[in-house]
């Protein structure tokens, strides 16, 4: 973000009087300030996920509670009448 100086100053309830790097509290980066303009830069932080062991962890976790919901609905098969889904003393 590059934006004047007297943004960065009311957005923050800081002073910036000169050109240098501030600290600014809960930012990742220091705000650079030259010229009457401020400019921060977040890092990247990049990580790395096991796609294939997450979606297996995540599809056996959908399952348990499916098997759950199943109990305590009574179904069968994991099907169920649409007036017993939507509380009809009918189905």
């Amino acid at each position: 973000m590059d934006n004047p100086v007297s943004d960065w100053e009311e957005w923050t309830g800081m002073q910036f009087p000169a050109d240098g790097d501030y600290v600014v509290p809960e930012m990742l980066a220091a705000l650079h300030v030259r010229d009457g303009r401020g400019r921060h830069v977040e890092p990247n932080v990049w990580l790395r996920h096991r796609l294939a062991a997450l979606a297996l962890a995540g599809a056996l976790e959908l399952a348990a509670h499916l098997a759950v919901l199943g109990d305590v609905l009574g179904l069968v098969g994991g099907c169920v009448e649409v007036g017993l889904a939507l509380g009809s003393a009918e189905a």
